[in-house]
């Protein structure tokens, strides 16, 4: 496994974030706008058990097609052993 970016080591440095720099899961489709949002790498805890984990992955020469084709493999427990 190849080691951790940089970003990401220091995201885990910083420690855990307020959660109002995170987005709510109804506003996740602003992840695609242009613009950097409030909480690019990082992650926040939630007073209910939750955490918010937000991580930039450089992803190049993968199209949205193929994104597509893994989560429908994650949605059903089958699909995933499939």
């Amino acid at each position: 496994m190849a080691p951790l970016p940089e970003h990401i080591r220091e995201a885990i440095d910083r420690g855990p974030q307020a959660p109002p720099l995170c987005l709510e899961l109804d506003d996740v489709g602003a992840r695609e706008e242009a613009g950097h949002q409030d909480l690019e790498d990082g992650y926040s805890l939630f007073g209910d058990g939750s955490m918010h984990v937000a991580a930039v992955t450089h992803m190049p020469r993968v199209s949205p097609e193929m994104v597509d084709w893994w989560f429908w493999h994650a949605t059903e427990t089958q699909r995933y052993k499939l």
